[in-house]
């Protein structure tokens, strides 16, 4: 999986949560085992599937409330932020260079699931494997959260809380259970823009290979052109 951020992070089930204490117990989603997993012990899906391979991921969502809810699901691509952790919200841009996205061979058979109050539904999510061996993994999310109805029509700000579960997936066509690699990483672009209010220099990395980087130590400087004088340098875990 291609990345592009400061730093990369680590890989497994990522849950977001905005919402008070109350809400928590509403709902709940397990992952269905798969006959393809890679690694059992693993609490995300890491399957391993051969070239042009059809298959099914599988949900359990279960609605804890006495009311019926409706969920959205949707898959995502991870992505690493700023901060150096992989997202999984899909609200990150994939780099140009990644040519198979996890979003581009897995998509849900509903993108709305209905479930009556204090019962369970599955969800099937596709698979469909490209025909040309992928080295390396795929690798996204499935998330899964409850729809709100908006309470507020008025043009005034609101704002409301949402709950959502992200169960990681990771297909490959290996039989290895690495998919952690550190090989190497490349500066794409550096450029000035204002972060917060401040007048900051970015560097954008990319990992151009298709495994998780992993615990590196990365140090950047900024040179004045004329005569090659560092003027800042920063190190970063």
């Amino acid at each position: 999986i291609i990345t592009c951020l400061l730093s990369i992070g680590l890989f497994g089930i990522f849950d977001q949560t905005y919402a008070s204490e109350s809400d928590f117990s509403t709902f709940s989603v397990e992952g269905i085992p798969n006959e393809h997993q890679l690694d059992p012990n693993a609490g995300y899906f890491y399957l391993r599937e051969d070239p042009g391979s059809q298959d099914k991921i599988k949900l359990e969502v279960k609605n804890t409330s006495s009311e019926q809810k409706t969920f959205e699901v949707k898959v995502t691509d991870a992505n690493t932020n700023s901060n150096g952790l992989i997202d999984y919200t899909g609200q990150l841009p994939n780099a140009i260079e990644l040519s198979t996205p996890l979003t581009s061979v897995v998509d849900p058979t509903q993108q709305e699931v209905t479930v009556p109050g204090n019962s369970s539904t599955e969800v099937s999510i596709n698979v469909h494997m490209p025909e040309k061996p992928q080295p390396g993994v795929l690798m996204g999310g499935i998330v899964v959260s409850e729809k709100k109805e908006s309470e507020n029509k008025s043009k005034t700000l609101s704002i409301s809380n949402t709950y959502s579960y992200t169960i990681g997936v990771l297909l490959t066509n290996e039989n290895s259970k690495t998919f952690n690699k550190n090989i190497s990483v490349q500066l794409k672009n550096v450029q000035p823009k204002l972060s917060d209010g401040r007048k900051i220099i970015e560097g954008t990395v990319l990992n151009n290979n298709p495994y998780v980087f992993g615990k590196a130590t990365m140090t950047g400087e900024i040179v004045k052109e004329k005569n090659k004088k560092v003027v800042k340098e920063k190190k970063q875990q």
